[in-house]
């Protein structure tokens, strides 16, 4: 139940389905090549080998559990070498960059590179900057090479090094290449420009902003948005920017960022505009993000008013956005933690629209005072370990973590992982929480391992699995497939049980 430490557990359900569906292990034989400067490659000189050629998806590892054997194997020796090339001499570090950067066809063919240079870190930035400053090599640069995922160009493998802390001088680098017609080379541009900071990236994030592709300007204030969290955005781009993400705001750009960002750089700005009679109304086209922001932020929102949006809602079609507005009104409600809009909400817990019903669900959690649990649920786990959490605690965390693996990647996902070890919390949470539909399908799928269930042990689960899914690869298909019809909403069932049993979630 590692993941445990993660409240958007289904986001990042473990990393088997990923990394078996995307991973590439290529067999790498050895080379005298040398770089035109006489530096020894240090790919080869680092000896970095790998197992033999494989394309795995996930079946092949839930048929074949030997595979994560020598996936692990081939992790720790390139842990290994990850730690030996911090000890690099510059040229060598050069050497390996300007290799992953120009010489590859994309980052999965070089995966192992990819990963000595990310560790290396702010030491690859000067190798990077110096090929981006070439202008002999723009062309270069912008041809795409290979797909990974999409198409890549050196360009996208250099943005990528430099993205966890680009340096100032990152931005006069990159800003010809917000020129290109490549929706990819501009995306990536603009998000390293933006998440430099730098007092001069304002002209450059206002011709992402005024891009015709949205990708373009989503990359850009996510780049912004990681500049605040790095506390990094100078005190001139933050209050240069404002007008321009209020401007994205009122055209109805990229508002699901865009909203939260505004709050950011100006709260008592973004407030009153918020709370605008042209904002805050059924008829406002960004209210549902609006609405998202202020609850995320806790802003208090006049009781009066929000009553009087809510009626407005209830009385428009129940479909989006009108929905999702509504969700977003009930939780800002129950921030009000007044116990005479408790039974209004307990009534739209059953309301048809999933959202609405979800929406009374936050809220009347906020209202009890409960919208942390869950958080507190992760930090108790991750600090203290499992055995620190309530019963309470434990039967959620499990029937949710079952749930989100479930929806994330089946069965097969939630059993390979060490999530399945607890399928006894989970199938006690599933019943604690009053499940009906959802609770047989997930006993029937436990039932498939036999009397006694599947093993508490991973490595005997695997087994298991193995041998099901060699006999049949689709055998949780019907299951899983009657699981994403059901019609039992997690939330408000988990609402339900928390509020019945608050001091087991405090």
């Amino acid at each position: 139940m590692k993941s445990l430490q993660s409240p958007r557990l289904w986001l990042v359900v473990f990393v088997v389905a990923a990394c078996t569906t995307i991973l590439v292990i290529r067999n790498r034989g050895p080379s005298d090549q040398k770089l035109k400067d006489g530096v020894e490659d240090p790919v080869t000189s680092a000896a970095i080998k790998e197992p033999d050629a494989s394309d795995w998806v996930f079946q092949d590892v839930v048929k074949n559990p030997e595979y994560w054997e020598r996936f692990s194997r081939a992790q720790d020796d390139l842990d290994v070498k990850v730690r030996a090339a911090k000890g690099w001499s510059s040229e060598e570090v050069a050497a390996l960059t300007r290799h992953f950067v120009l010489e590859v066809a994309s980052s999965r063919d070089a995966q192992s590179e990819a990963q000595i240079l990310r560790g290396l870190g702010e030491r690859t930035h000067p190798a990077v900057l110096a090929l981006l400053s070439d202008p002999s090599l723009y062309d270069q640069l912008v041809k795409p090479t290979g797909v990974y995922h999409l198409p890549e160009a050196p360009l996208n493998r250099a943005c990528d090094l430099l993205q966890e802390s680009p340096p100032s001088s990152a931005v006069e680098a990159l800003a010809p290449f917000l020129n290109h017609s490549s929706d990819e080379i501009r995306k990536d541009a603009a998000l390293v420009i933006a998440r430099t900071g730098a007092a001069s990236i304002t002209p450059h994030v206002r011709k992402a902003f005024a891009d015709v592709d949205e990708y373009v300007r989503s990359y850009t204030l996510i780049g912004i948005e990681n500049a605040l969290e790095r506390t990094a955005l100078s005190d001139a781009a933050r209050h240069e920017l404002v007008g321009d993400v209020l401007a994205l705001l009122q055209e109805g750009k990229n508002a699901d960022k865009a909203a939260e960002i505004l709050y950011r750089l100006d709260q008592e700005a973004a407030t009153e505009y918020f709370l605008s009679p042209e904002v805050f109304t059924v008829e406002c086209q960004v209210l549902h993000e609006v609405l998202e922001t202020l609850g995320k932020e806790r802003v208090p929102v006049p009781r009066d008013r929000l009553q009087g949006l809510i009626a407005s809602l209830e009385t428009r079609e129940m479909k989006y956005p009108h929905t999702y507005s509504l969700c977003e009104a009930l939780r800002l409600l129950g921030q009000q933690q007044r116990e005479e809009d408790r039974d209004f909400l307990r009534s739209r817990m059953t309301h048809s629209a999933e959202e609405v019903a979800e929406g009374a669900a936050k809220g009347l959690l906020c209202s009890f005072g409960l919208e942390e649990f869950a958080q507190l649920i992760w930090d108790t786990a991750d600090r203290d370990g499992i055995g620190a959490l309530s019963q309470h605690q434990r039967y959620y965390a499990a029937a949710l973590e079952c749930d989100g693996e479930v929806r994330n990647g089946g069965f097969s996902q939630y059993f390979v992982n060490s999530s399945g070890d607890h399928w006894r919390d989970a199938v006690a949470g599933f019943k604690a929480m009053g499940f009906k539909e959802q609770l047989g399908i997930v006993q029937e799928a436990i039932g498939i391992f036999g009397a006694d269930g599947p093993s508490p042990d991973r490595n005997e689960r695997q087994k298991q699995l193995s041998k099901l899914y060699k006999r049949n690869d689709a055998i949780f298909q019907e299951l899983e497939s009657r699981y994403y019809k059901s019609s039992e909403a997690f939330t408000v069932l988990a609402t339900r049980y928390v509020i019945a049993n608050p001091y087991g979630f405090r």
